[in-house]
Parts: structure tokens; C-alpha cells; sequence
């Protein structure tokens, strides 16, 4: 009875920890006293003294935690039944058990110890029980061919094999190297299996990352190879990250853990957006705290649907679409916060004009109308008040009416979206436009204040906007001065339109004979502080006229936004829109005709853009621009596949720097975005004349991709 107490007072920790992940039979379990042999063989010792020290301990926390790593590191291994497979994992565990040994002792500074040596040995002698039980069965015809199994399962020991050798051969004796060529060389003679080099995505395992999950391929291995093949190119904050596949065996996808949309559960937090008017203010007010928690919710939600819809908009960029798109795409990135694409099922998207194109071939178009089901399937899960009603719906196509819990603007989006004409489908950037006014719109006006006098300015051009320190009218010059300073043509292209835009906005207001409506002068004041600080952002990257070219494109897309909001504005309100300035959707889109042309003309011949580069350094960055600009925004057919950039590669003008956070000997750190994500941002004071410091910035840029 007093043994029982014993072992409760001084294992909490790992009755709570471990003991829930395993049998009462087995090697980890508290109940388990001094050695427990296991089939594993390889760390029997170290579990056994782990457990051992957690017991005599009077806290165990450090050594439970150390213990609940290690059994979810070895878990795979302990429960392979299969020799040969577990011989393809061994160097992973040797490797495990050696860094534990260094973590366990080195708490209580015993690395140098004689228990230190005590360890070493014994993990020595197991690794040497290990491979004799595989001799063993090398030796026996029965036990071999029971091992090997079919031809797939061959071709799935070769390849953890092959992946062992290429990622821990470093830590293999060479008894154990012997014994693996020695299994190579039987299954090449007996199955007449070979395999080459791995693709640079192959994995073994979702624990060589944190919160890594993993996704079975049922459709089989060259689904998988496919899959990940197309997955492993993309790299968007709004697609979900991909870790790796193994396409052997069970093949399988690895990717970042992440949740269902819609997040029923979800905390509702503050986030900062647009400033609000002071008609909003007044009517937040009058909101109970039940009232601003639903509409913060509803808010939230709509900001994990734009997040999905952004990296929907990314893989149409990059030539992909879904096979069959549905709710199982969006999803919610606990790390990142935001909606995510999950990256599974898409396909290279086909020209209708081309030969092998075929009707039922899937089309961004398609996309869209999918997006749109899904998205109402979201809502209606969401904010249903008949749940059991809902677990029966079919979302195949939208309801004839409208549902009360679905609002107007919400519903025409759908119904824009899913339209039964593919043809007459609205596009990617409308959508995108769309959901990020309902993401960062405020409280509805629908409650009138009593007495409420309507707040007027009399002079517009005095309009103090506050967060600026400046008047309306000094920032509006400030925003022409940066306009006519950009030199070159395709920024300015772009840019230019905006501007002209709230240029006649602006002399409309001036003009009125009658004091203007305060909420208008603060909604087109919102428009102007919003461009404003676009045009201000601080930008990472060069000057030239390739870098310029490229980056025109992004700020494209931007702009289609504010277009769309300078539209409500002059919709909403007695303003006129007649001015040639307001037909802006063909400039727009001419303008960016213009763009591929000239994108293209720098990928096809670069030679007279790049006699503009002042040397060889400009010169480099330009090819990787134009690589990266020509895979996404002209489409992957037009790039040259062995003058593709790096995986990891960012352009600078997808990076906004921030404030300034510290300095060191490598350079500078800043807070910034990348894609509208907050990020960190180290500058790194390298000079790419040096090759030694380059080539060691460029591995370690590699390794910290992964």
C-alpha cells in the first residue's frame, strides 16, 4: 500500500503525461519497474532509467517531459511489426535515444560521467542485438520472404532505406551500413526492385515537424506523387504549408495542422481595423455587449473566408485548379490565425482552347461556384438556428430564397458566385474585393440616435485627418507628388488612375455650395488615408526598371480594391460619375494587358532590360524576378523549368517593412508583412560578391525553410 502511494506522489507528472499514451504492459508505463525488454530492442535502457529517475525524483516534471517527447518520437517504431521496416527507421531512433541521453544528463550536468559511459554502452549493445535479429531473418528463407511481402512492399522498404541513408548514414556503424546494403542487394535480386533518387519533397514521418498532421492519398501512390508534386511549388500565407509526402505504402500527405471552417468554438478577439466614423462610434454605443460579440463573431468569421478566398486567387495565378472543390478546402491555421486553402486536389488547369480539353474539365469558374456553396454551407452551419435541420441540407446548389440569418449583401455575393452560367460567373478579384468589405465592415447604421442632427464641414480642404497630423487637402498633394515622381511607366499605370479618381471625388466635395454630410467626408477620407499609406509603405527590393515591372502587378491588385470602394462611394452618395476618369475597368484592364506584354518581353528577351543594370548583382535579382513574376502572374507554361527560383523565394516587393525592433552584426530586424501576415524581417548586411558568406547565407535560407 505504501509502494502504491509511493508511486503516485512521485510519478504524477508521467501518470499523467505518458501513462495515458501507452498499455500497462508496456516498457513506458509507471506500473513497469527497473528493465522491460521490448520487441523494440533499440532504447529499452534509456526508458527504463527515465522512468526510474521520474520515480525517485521529487518532481518529476522535466523527466515526464522528456519521457512524453521520446514516446512520441519512437511511437512509429515501437509499433511497426515489421523488422525490415523498422530497420528503415532505425538510424532515426538512434539518433533520438543518442540526443536524449545528451538532453537528460546535461540537466544535471553528468555528460562527462561515468553514467554517461553506463548509457552509451548500453544503447551500443542494443543497436547490436538490433542487427543481429535482422541477420537473423537474412538467414532464414521463411522469415525473409514473410518480410518482403509483395512487390509494393519491397518498394516501400527500398525507399525508407534509401531515405535513412541520405538523411543518417552519418550515425550508422558500419556493421549496420553492411547490413543495410546487404537487404538492398537481397530485395534488387529477388524482386527486381530499384529505386533512384527521391523526390526532394519525400518524407518518412509528420514528427520532423511540429504540429504536423498527416492526410492518407486513397487515390494511391501516383495521386500522391502528383499531389505533391504541384503542393510542394506553392508558398502563400493563405495556403496551407506543405511538409512533405511519402508515396510508398500507404501514401501520404504532410502537412501543417489545421482546423474546419467554421469554427464554432472560435474565441472572439479584437482586432485593429479601419478607423470608424463618428456616427459608428455613437451607435456602438447604444450596442449591448451580447450584440458587438455577435457581430465581432460574424466579422471573424468573414476574415477566415477571405483568407481562404486570397489563397484560392493564389493557385488560379499559378495555373491550378480543384478537381472537386468543397468546405474541406477552407480551413483555420491555429499558427498563422488566418483562413487557409488546403492545398489538396488540384490539378493543372487547361486551356479551353486547347486539343485535349474537355467539357467536364475543371475551370476557375467552377472554382468560383464551389467557393460560393461552400461558403453558404459555412453560414449556414454557422448561424443556423436549426442545427438538426442542418446536418440534412443538401448544399449542392443555393435555396430559391434567401434565409433570414443570410443578410442582402451577403446573398447577392452567392448568387454572383454561383451562378448557373459559368460564363457569367464574377471573378477571383471581385470576390476577394467583396469578402474584405464584409470582413472589415462595422456595426450596421440601422439605430437612429434620437435628436440625431446630421454633422456637417464646411471646409473640406481643412479637414484634419487625425492619424496624419495633416489636412485633406496637404495629403491629397503629397499623394500627387508620389505619383508624379514614379518613374517608371507600369507603377505609374496603375497608380495614376486611383489617384485622378480621388482627385474629381475631391474637387466635387470642394465645390458643393452647401456644407458637405461629415459622414461622406470621413468614408472618402478613409479611401484617401488607405491609399495613402499604400503609397507610403516602405517596400523591400530594388529600384530597377525589372524590378518595378514586376512588382506592378501587386500593386495592380491593390488598386482593384480601392476602384471598387471610390464605386460604393459614388454610388452612395449625390456625387457624379460621369467624368472619363470613372470609366476606369477598361484602363484598368489595358493596363495590365500592358504588364504581360512587357513581362513577357523580358522573359523571352531579357538581354535589353538588362543592359539598363548597373552590375552583376542587379543583373541576378532581375532573372529571379522575372522567373518568380512569369510563374504567377503570366502562368507556369511560359517559364523555362530550369530557371526556376529557389522554393523559398519571396520577391522584396511582396514585403512591407515595419518598425524598426533591433540591430546586430548580421544586420537589422523589423517587424513587416508579407501578403498582409505579420512577420519578422531580418535585413542581412552581406555583400553577394563574397561567395563563402553568400553560399553559407543561401544554405542556411534553404535549411530554414523547412
Amino acid at each position: 500500500c505504501r509502494f502504491t502511494t509511493f508511486l503516485t506522489v512521485n510519478m504524477g507528472r508521467w501518470q499523467l503525461w505518458v501513462n495515458p499514451r501507452v498499455a500497462e504492459s508496456d516498457r513506458w508505463h509507471s506500473s513497469r519497474v527497473g528493465l522491460v525488454r521490448s520487441s523494440a530492442i533499440l532504447g529499452d535502457h534509456l526508458v527504463s532509467e527515465l522512468r526510474e529517475l521520474a520515480r525517485a525524483s521529487d518532481d518529476d516534471m522535466a523527466l515526464a517531459r522528456a519521457g512524453q517527447f521520446l514516446n512520441k518520437k519512437l511511437r512509429r517504431f515501437e509499433d511497426e511489426s515489421r523488422l525490415l521496416l523498422r530497420l528503415a527507421d532505425s538510424a532515426r531512433v538512434i539518433v533520438l535515444l543518442q540526443r536524449a541521453i545528451e538532453s537528460v544528463l546535461g540537466m544535471n550536468d553528468q555528460l562527462e560521467s561515468e553514467l554517461r559511459d553506463n548509457w552509451d554502452r548500453n544503447l551500443e549493445s542494443e543497436r547490436a542485438e538490433f542487427i543481429k535479429k535482422i541477420d537473423e531473418i537474412l538467414r532464414d528463407e521463411e522469415k525473409l520472404t514473410n518480410e518482403l511481402g509483395n512487390n509494393n512492399r519491397q518498394m516501400q522498404i527500398m525507399t525508407l532505406l534509401k531515405y535513412q541513408l541520405d538523411q543518417y548514414s552519418h550515425v550508422l556503424t558500419p556493421r549496420e551500413l553492411d547490413v543495410v546494403c546487404e537487404v538492398f542487394d537481397t530485395i534488387g535480386r529477388r524482386g527486381n526492385v530499384m529505386v533512384g533518387a527521391l523526390p526532394h519533397w519525400f518524407a518518412a514521418s509528420e514528427l520532423e515537424w511540429f504540429r504536423a498532421k498527416t492526410t492518407v492519398v486513397e487515390e494511391g501512390e501516383e495521386a500522391c506523387e502528383r499531389q505533391a508534386a504541384v503542393w510542394a511549388k506553392l508558398h502563400h500565407p493563405n495556403v496551407r504549408k506543405f511538409f512533405g509526402a511519402c508515396h510508398v505504402g500507404t501514401p501520404f500527405m504532410i502537412h501543417e495542422a489545421c482546423s474546419a471552417l467554421p469554427l464554432l468554438n472560435q474565441t472572439i478577439k479584437r482586432t485593429r481595423g479601419r478607423r470608424k466614423t463618428r456616427r459608428e462610434r455613437a451607435i456602438d454605443k447604444k450596442l449591448s455587449k451580447s450584440e458587438e460579440l455577435a457581430h465581432r463573431k460574424e466579422t471573424q468569421t468573414w476574415r477566415h473566408v477571405l483568407g481562404c478566398a486570397l489563397g484560392l486567387q493564389y493557385v488560379h495565378e499559378r495555373g491550378l485548379v480543384h478537381e472537386r472543390l468543397t468546405v474541406d478546402n477552407l480551413l483555420y491555421s491555429q499558427a498563422s490565425q488566418k483562413g487557409v486553402l488546403s492545398g489538396m486536389g488540384l490539378v493543372r488547369r487547361r486551356n479551353s482552347g486547347s486539343l485535349d480539353f474537355h467539357d467536364a474539365d475543371p475551370l476557375e469558374s467552377s472554382d468560383i461556384f464551389a467557393f460560393g456553396l461552400a461558403i453558404f454551407e459555412i453560414l449556414v452551419k454557422d448561424r443556423s438556428p436549426d442545427k438538426i435541420a442542418t446536418r440534412n441540407s443538401n448544399f449542392d446548389n443555393l435555396p430559391d430564397v434567401r434565409p433570414d440569418f443570410i443578410k442582402r449583401t451577403e446573398w447577392d455575393l452567392l448568387l454572383r458566385m454561383c451562378t448557373p452560367d459559368l460564363v457569367d460567373s464574377t471573378s477571383m478579384p471581385d470576390v476577394v474585393h467583396q469578402l474584405s468589405v464584409l470582413a472589415r465592415r462595422d456595426a450596421p447604421m440601422t439605430t437612429r440616435l434620437p435628436h440625431d442632427t446630421p454633422a456637417t464641414v464646411e471646409d473640406v480642404s481643412g479637414y484634419e485627418i487625425q492619424t496624419l497630423g495633416m489636412t485633406l487637402e496637404a495629403t491629397l498633394h503629397e499623394i500627387e507628388q508620389i505619383c508624379d515622381e514614379t518613374d517608371c511607366g507600369s507603377l505609374n499605370n496603375v497608380n495614376r488612375p486611383v489617384c485622378d479618381r480621388i482627385m474629381d471625388v475631391y474637387q466635387q466635395l470642394k465645390a458643393s455650395p452647401d456644407p458637405v454630410a461629415m459622414d461622406l467626408v470621413e468614408n472618402f477620407t478613409l479611401i484617401v488615408l488607405r491609399f495613402y499609406d499604400m503609397l507610403d509603405q516602405r517596400v523591400l527590393g530594388g529600384t530597377s526598371v525589372v524590378a518595378s515591372i514586376c512588382a506592378s502587378g501587386t500593386v495592380a491588385g491593390k488598386n482593384y480594391s480601392f476602384h471598387h470602394d471610390i464605386d460604393m462611394l459614388l454610388r452612395t452618395s449625390s456625387l457624379h460619375n460621369t467624368a472619363p476618369v470613372h470609366n476606369w475597368q477598361t484602363q484598368w484592364k489595358e493596363a495590365r494587358r500592358r504588364q504581360s506584354k512587357t513581362l513577357k518581353s523580358c522573359l523571352e528577351e531579357p538581354e535589353p532590360f538588362f543592359r539598363q543594370m548597373s552590375n552583376d548583382i542587379e543583373r541576378s535579382e532581375a532573372v529571379a524576378l522575372i522567373q518568380f513574376a512569369a510563374s504567377t502572374q503570366l502562368g507556369p507554361s511560359t517559364v523555362n523549368k530550369s530557371e526556376d527560383p529557389p522554393l523559398w523565394f519571396i520577391p522584396p516587393y511582396q514585403v512591407q517593412l515595419g518598425r524598426h525592433i533591433a540591430d546586430g552584426s548580421f544586420g537589422a530586424v523589423h517587424e513587416g508583412e508579407w501578403l498582409d501576415t505579420d512577420v519578422v524581417v531580418k535585413q542581412v548586411l552581406l555583400d553577394p560578391s563574397d561567395k563563402e558568406n553568400w553560399e553559407q547565407f543561401v544554405t542556411k535560407r534553404i535549411c530554414g525553410s523547412h
